[in-house]
């Protein structure tokens, strides 16, 4: 049980992070760039991270700790 295990672990942790990796990278650009010129280089420095991540292999928990950073509403802007 613990091969198949050894397994499908890192099977979903690569299935994740191939979903949540460009989906945070558009989230980059789009709101904490605002599609400025620096927008594109901090979506790229994202993507690079999640590489050298797995590189090192200690992605999972810093995956969804930095995702969760991202998620926390910030300055939210209310219609008037």
């Amino acid at each position: 049980m613990s091969h198949i295990l050894e397994w499908i672990v890192p099977t979903v942790m690569l299935a994740s992070a191939a979903v949540l990796t460009p989906w945070m990278a558009g989230a980059i650009y789009y709101d904490v760039g605002h599609e400025t010129k620096w927008s594109r280089l901090l979506a790229a420095g994202w993507v690079i991270g999640v590489i050298l991540m797995f590189a090192v292999w200690q992605p999972f928990a810093a995956l969804l700790a930095v995702t969760a950073c991202f998620l926390v509403p910030g300055d939210v802007d209310t219609p008037s």
